[in-house]
């Protein structure tokens, strides 16, 4: 007893050490789990060592032995499904099945022997399924793999984003189903995604790396709150992907999949095998999908196509491989190769009507009015048929067809390379070394014009720029590859990035009572961010900012990233603490001298644990997010660089706590996780105008954008998930619940870029609720199984983002906004539902049908800030909107979602 609080005094010093002395950089999270446990004589309860317990799983096997308190731990564990065996002789051998672990956490697995007589005995005891209960993870995280995956993702087998499966998990809003993700508050680039371990955000920008794929996913693991300090630069959350091994025996399928009433092709193939012995494993994965999307089958239109930065219908062709191979010479070491590579062509091919003088590619005039409009004027009314066609058509904008390769165009490239060594030092110690590049490149080829502002583009003349950039193609033949215009989609752009990783990570279970993890990591990147607008526009000239800041721009500064993490976990009887700290700093290669920032983040999360039933789980820790390169410094910008008057990139310090309650039934398979949460964050990086006198009118007048890190928010809630999980035939289903109250001095507008709700208010430090964030979010999905069918309902539901949102409506005498609340309540929801049919007891095949949308729920409204003009929101204001409000207030716009669609598909055990 005393030598064991001995080395909890120990591993608490040594914290507080690293914790002052700490100077690296930020590690990325472990790529295998651990089993502990405790093994115990029967009746008297008394603790026995030297007992051998042995985990196995198609994915390998592991041993530990336990110590004089009947402790042992299983390091290195890869992600699966364990049968966890003690021995030792004079005693029974005892076994627990169905022991899930699981990346970076801790699973628990005790035993109690009894002393042989003269009978071998064999004590079996199935654990219960993965649950929300998990007594020895501080970190509140949700993950979701097995039949929630199959759930939540139709069991089709098929290519899916992380999208969909984050948005079946608490604590995730987003707009409209499936969306980009926002955690706890946060905006889409305050959360952290991983694949295997591996950071893959690019440092220019902040946004994902890949194509999100599912290919090769065993289980997707969210850190929502409380997360180890081993996660570097990371504001409100941290998603990893878990990549597939090969097992023995081998395990591998195909999928395919067509669907109407628009056309996409699906096709999946996976394999994994591995030696008898485990000494090598390989698993390969590959995804296509071939997708031609015709919303609403052609007949009306769909606003979100290519204005102002929005995606749109057309050719999706996208190619996803992952190999992750293994080779374990002994049993102390284990060698990693990741390979991934993806491809993605975003051909814009169904297009806007056209209608703007000098845009001769687009082949039909808008509708607006009572009549087409060929001679590009604006006419009032509504009604009218498009020109040379007769088909009638609403006051607005219409989508026309375009030969294949005509339109604007996306490519998008891929790679991660990963070599990792595991070496384990002893049964409870290991240390695991990584190199990593990860590779990423965007290529916008977008040469059309945007008709929905015609009224600010000019023809071609001396003063427009020469368009050298880019080959020469008969595209521009109409213009002589010159041509003027305000318009935003008008250009080119090759955004890429080379980054380069290497980790250090130790760990130690050093007693029952404590564990040490440090890190250390490089990083280093080679970043190209190039984007060439036709643009003579704005008060800056051909290479100024012009109208449109965030979409030209020159920036090929390499960054370095470097820190360091320690953190302990310490046992008090029921009580487990995790005391963390890490240290983050982020070089910038700017011309003439790096500029640095960074700083420490600590960490502290817990659980008490009254039972192995009943947890509370709590948590506090701040995250410093670093800023994007690309908003840091930029060639021909006097306002992107650290010597500009004012200007600072200081990391975004976001603070976040909660507080859950997690309880299993008496039944063992279902399980309730509940708790408020809060989070804050200071240095929001903002771009804002600032006033700079009065208009003639009265109205202030706003001057140039001023890139600022003044912005705040704050966010509470409280998440909610209820599970019923069977390993056999019966109804499994999920209940999640997210309440997330936003409020906030800005709104996503693009990366680490936020524009503030009212320009006015952004030094006033005013937040009002961010329009981009639901109010209240859930899920409700299921799987039923019986006599080889499964029927796999899923619904979501969210209030419109449109909610109690403040606004301003003119100005009071002293130039102060007036400050007007509105709300406008409502709710939007999405059912999909799967039906399926195993064709043999092995389940060698499945055949099914899945059906999305099933309501088919295309309306609903979003929020945006109407222009000074009152003539609409952005991307569709202008004289061509045909929406008039009163100018600089909240209002509600009408969108179009994907409408119904039925998928078939057939999978193929190999």
């Amino acid at each position: 007893m005393k030598s064991g609080w001995l080395r909890t005094l120990a591993a608490i010093g040594i914290a507080a050490g690293v914790f002052c002395g700490a100077s690296f950089s930020p590690a990325a999270a472990a790529t295998t789990g651990t089993i502990t446990g405790r093994v115990t004589v029967a009746n008297t309860g008394a603790p026995i060592s030297g007992v051998t317990a042995t985990a196995a799983s198609p994915s390998g096997s592991r041993s530990g032995v336990t110590d004089a308190s009947g402790f042992y731990t299983i390091i290195l564990l890869q992600p699966d499904t364990y049968t966890v065996t003690f021995s030792k002789a004079g005693y029974t051998t005892g076994t627990v099945h169905g022991v899930t672990v699981l990346q970076d956490q801790t699973a628990s697995a005790d035993a109690v022997l009894t002393p042989e007589t003269r009978v071998i005995g064999k004590i079996a005891v199935t654990a219960a399924a993965a649950s929300l209960v998990q007594k020895n993870q501080p970190a509140d995280v949700y993950t979701i793999s097995g039949a929630q995956l199959q759930a939540a993702t139709g069991a089709d087998a098929l290519h899916k984003t992380l999208y969909e499966y984050m948005q079946a998990l608490p604590g995730v809003t987003a707009n409209g189903y499936p969306g980009q993700p926002r955690v706890r508050g946060g905006q889409v680039t305050d959360l952290s995604y991983e694949f295997d371990g591996i950071p893959i955000q690019d440092r220019i920008t902040g946004f994902f790396t890949t194509n999100l794929s599912n290919i090769g996913v065993s289980n997707v693991e969210l850190y929502t709150g409380g997360y180890g300090a081993e996660y570097g630069n990371a504001g409100t959350g941290v998603l990893n992907s878990v990549v597939k091994v090969g097992t023995y025996p081998h395990n591998g399928r195909v999928a395919f999949g067509v669907t109407g009433k628009d056309y996409n092709h699906y096709l999946t193939v996976e394999y994994g095998t591995a030696a008898a012995d485990q000494r090598w494993s390989a698993y390969v994965g590959y995804d296509g999908v071939n997708s031609e999307n015709v919303y609403n089958q052609g007949s009306v239109t769909y606003p979100n196509v290519l204005l102002g930065g929005y995606n749109g219908p057309g050719t999706v062709f996208t190619r996803d491989i992952v190999g992750n191979f293994h080779f374990r010479p002994t049993p102390r070491n284990d060698f990693q190769l990741l390979i991934q590579n993806g491809y993605g062509l975003f051909d814009f091919h169904y297009l806007l009507n056209g209608g703007t003088p000098g845009a001769p590619l687009l082949q039909l005039k808008p509708c607006y009015g009572a009549h087409s409009d060929p001679t590009n004027t604006i006419t009032g009314g509504s009604g009218g048929v498009t020109s040379g066609t007769g088909i009638p058509c609403p006051n607005g904008l219409q989508f026309v067809p375009l030969p294949n390769g005509s339109g604007n165009k996306w490519n998008h490239y891929s790679g991660i390379g990963k070599l990792s060594w595991n070496h384990t030092i002893n049964e409870r110690s290991y240390m695991q070394f990584r190199l990593a590049e990860n590779f990423n490149q965007y290529i916008f080829d977008q040469p059309l014009t945007d008709p929905n502002y015609a009224n600010l583009e000019t023809p071609a003349g001396p003063g427009c720029p020469p368009y050298p950039l880019r080959p020469y193609t008969p595209l521009l033949a109409a213009t002589n590859g010159n041509q003027c215009t305000a318009d935003i989609e008008d250009f080119y752009g090759d955004r890429s990035s080379h980054m380069y990783v290497a980790n250090i990570d130790y760990d130690n279970q050093a007693s029952d009572r404590v564990r040490y993890r440090l890190g250390i990591n490089e990083e280093y990147d080679r970043n190209l961010f190039r984007y060439y607008l036709l643009n003579n526009w704005g008060s800056e000239g051909i290479y100024g900012q012009g109208g449109w800041p965030y979409n030209y721009l020159k920036d090929t500064i390499p960054t370095h990233l470097t820190g360091a993490y320690a953190q302990t976990d310490v046992h008090f009887r029921k009580l487990l603490v995790r005391p963390g700290l890490r240290w983050d700093r982020e070089w910038y290669g700017i011309p003439g001298g790096a500029y640095s920032v960074g700083g420490f983040s600590p960490r502290f999360a817990g659980t008490y644990s009254f039972d192995d039933n009943n947890v509370l789980r709590g948590s506090y820790g701040v995250t410093n997010s670093l800023i994007g390169s690309g908003y840091v410094y930029r060639d021909f910008s006097s306002r992107y660089t650290p010597v500009t008057p004012g200007f600072s990139a200081a990391p975004q310090v976001n603070h976040n706590a909660d507080l859950s309650f997690e309880h299993r039934f008496a039944d063992g398979v279902t399980a309730i996780k509940f708790g408020p949460w809060f989070n804050k964050t200071d240095n929001y990086y903002t771009l804002y105008t600032p006033i700079v006198g009065t208009n003639p009118d009265g109205t202030p007048k706003l001057g140039k954008p001023v890139l600022s890190n003044a912005g705040h928010k704050n966010a509470f809630g409280a998440e909610f998930a209820l599970s019923h999980v069977l390993n056999r035939d019966g109804l499994s289903w999920w209940i999640t619940g997210t309440y997330d109250n936003y409020w906030t001095s800005s709104v996503s507008q693009t990366a680490f870029v936020n524009n503030p709700i009212n320009q006015l208010l952004i030094n006033q430090g005013f937040r009002a609720r961010d329009p981009n964030n639901p109010l209240f979010s859930g899920s409700m999905y299921a799987d039923w199984r019986m006599r080889g069918w499964e029927v796999l309902p899923f619904a979501y539901y969210q209030t419109q983002t449109f909610y109690d949102v403040y606004h301003t409506s003119g100005t009071s005498p002293s130039g102060a906004p007036n400050i007007l609340p509105e709300k406008i309540a409502g709710a939007w929801w999405r059912a999909n539902l799967t039906v399926l049919k195993h064709l043999s007891d092995k389940e060698d095949t499945t055949v099914g049908v899945r059906l999305t949308n099933l309501t088919n729920n295309t309306d609903f409204t979003a929020p945006c800030f109407n222009s000074s003009s009152g003539t609409g929101c952005y991307p569709f204001n202008g004289p061509q909107s045909g929406f008039t409000g009163a100018p600089r207030t909240f209002v509600k716009q009408y969108e179009t979602q994907a409408p119904n669609r039925y998928e078939f598909f057939v999978i193929r055990k190999l």
